[in-house]
Order: structure tokens, then C-alpha cells, then sequence
């Protein structure tokens, strides 16, 4: 792990005022890390939870060791994810369309702060190529949250930077755009 890019995430979820050092505590000795070049491991990359009476009781993630901006990138996702389980601790969480919006929202606020750089815009483009071609119906949640994310970005960058505020907006938006599915 390079402690410059691991400062560099740590701060970005300070920024969002989404970071609690005990929650991430958590997350971190729930967590598998890999080496990223280590491209055995890409497919099982993500946020996974277990429930015990249909309520969320533990949360494990499956992240890249973060060593550059693409590692920060993918822990930004996942533990967005996590954050996001974390306040359904001991509660059912109510999956839905919506799961991916935050997380792909969070990917392109650090695309902005990191505009120049450019393998950071060529991994984001080649997700979002993907994500835009697919015909795989598993792919919806993202394709919804690809829809939004121009509006949603305006509406964070006017200020409502609060994550209930941000959740509120997003309500509005799928169901707004529901009627174009």
C-alpha cells in the first residue's frame, strides 16, 4: 500500500464528510486486500453482505492493496457501498435499482478533483463503454446511474453535498426517469 494515495482516499471520504475512523476500522479488518495487478482476483472486486433474520450483520469487501489513483478509484466504490450497508447494520436493507448511483457518483467527484489525469479518464471511459453496450439486464442499476449522474453531479456541485440530501435527489431522478425505461 502507498501511504501517499492511502492519505489521498482517507481524505476524499473527510471531504464528503462520509468518513468515520471506526466504521472504516471496520471495514478494513472485514476486508480482503489484493495486489491489483493480480488479475485473478478483478472478478470477485466488491462489497458482500450477510444477514442473519433478513438484516444486514456483517459486511466484507474484496479490494485492491490502494497503491495509485485507479486502486483509490475502486476502494472509493466499494467502500461507498459499505458506508452506505453500514447504516443498515441490524436492519433489512432494502436492495433496489438505485444501489450503484452514490458509488458512481463518488467515482466522478474523484474524476473531477483528478481531471488530468489521464489513465484515471481512460479506466472510468472503458467502464463506462461497457456499462453502456452491455445487454446484460444485471448491468441496469448502472446504466440508471449513468443516466442521472450529469444531473446529480449539478445538484451536489450547487452545494447539496450531504448524502441524505443526495439520496433525496436521487429518488427524484429514477423515478423521474422510470418513465423512460
Amino acid at each position: 500500500m502507498n501511504l501517499n494515495y492511502y492519505y489521498k482516499f482517507i481524505n476524499f471520504f473527510e471531504k464528503q464528510n462520509l468518513y468515520n475512523k471506526e466504521t472504516f476500522d471496520y471495514f478494513r479488518s472485514n476486508s480482503i486486500l489484493f495486489n491489483y495487478l493480480d488479475t485473478d482476483y478483478h472478478p470477485f472486486i466488491g462489497c458482500y453482505y450477510t444477514t442473519k433474520n433478513k438484516k444486514v450483520n456483517k459486511i466484507n469487501l474484496i479490494v485492491p492493496y490502494i497503491d495509485n489513483d485507479v486502486t483509490t478509484l475502486i476502494n472509493i466504490h466499494e467502500y461507498t457501498h459499505a458506508i452506505i450497508l453500514y447504516q443498515y447494520m441490524n436492519k433489512i436493507f432494502p436492495e433496489d435499482i438505485t444501489t450503484e448511483i452514490l458509488p458512481l457518483l463518488y467515482e466522478r467527484i474523484y474524476l473531477e478533483d483528478n481531471k488530468d489525469n489521464k489513465v484515471l479518464q481512460e479506466h472510468i471511459s472503458a467502464i463506462n463503454k461497457r456499462i453502456v453496450t452491455s445487454n446484460n439486464s444485471e448491468i441496469t442499476k448502472y446504466k440508471i446511474a449513468l443516466d442521472i449522474q450529469n444531473n446529480l453531479l449539478e445538484y451536489y456541485n450547487n452545494g447539496h453535498k450531504n448524502i441524505k440530501e443526495l439520496h433525496r435527489r436521487i429518488k427524484k431522478l429514477v423515478k423521474k426517469q422510470n418513465c423512460n425505461l
